[in-house]
């Protein structure tokens, strides 16, 4: 019997349940139709049709990856 959450492929789960990955593509949906240059590996901005700028920042890290939070700033 499946679970909510079994591990099948996909992003929705049983009874229509969004997994995680469904939220990603949602989040990527509403980015710019055009990708603007940026000096980041961290950092994705977009241009919208009506000129406006989308900007998405993450601070990936793993509780034992060595790395740690850190602060952003953007400026244009």
């Amino acid at each position: 019997m499946k679970t909510p959450f079994y591990g099948g492929f996909g992003i929705l789960a049983e009874r229509s349940i969004p997994k995680p990955a469904f939220n990603d593509f949602a989040l990527l949906h509403r980015l710019g139709e055009t990708r603007l240059d940026v000096s980041s590996d961290s950092t994705l901005v977009t241009r919208g049709k009506d000129g406006s700028l989308i900007i998405a920042v993450w601070n990936l890290f793993l509780p034992d990856g060595g790395r740690f939070a850190e602060d952003c700033d953007v400026t244009f």
